[in-house]
């Protein structure tokens, strides 16, 4: 299984109704970045203020993000590895990421995306 992570570009998780979702772990384990709908569980912990996906309200709005990922020829291999390292560190009892890792994350994009501006 892992060679298909590894083999795609990103991972998507459409469901109407997942408690938590481990496949969002697994994807993000093998560096993917995750577009998932707000009913899967795990997008609070894993995605939402992280910098490690998209959390989606409905069908079309994936649709529009794989379009803009498509335009993006190459997603950034850097923040792919940090996230695949990020990932292995969250803590499946607590919820919680290391908090000097949060911080990691900010810095990466406010240095990638405010000097662009």
């Amino acid at each position: 299984l892992i060679n298909e992570y590894k083999s795609a570009s990103c991972f998507v998780c459409p469901s109407l109704f997942e408690p938590w979702g481990l496949v969002v772990n697994e994807a993000l384990s093998a560096g993917l970045p995750v577009i998932a709908t707000k009913e899967v569980g795990a997008t609070a912990d894993l995605i939402a203020g992280k910098g490690t996906g998209f959390i989606v309200d409905d069908m079309n709005d994936i649709g529009k993000i794989l379009s803009e990922l498509e335009k993006n020829e190459k997603i950034d291999k850097n923040l792919l590895r940090y996230l695949t390292v990020k990932v292995k560190k969250f803590d499946l009892e607590t919820n919680f990421f290391d908090k000097s890792d949060e911080r990691e994350v900010e810095k990466y994009h406010k240095n990638k995306y405010e000097k662009k501006k």
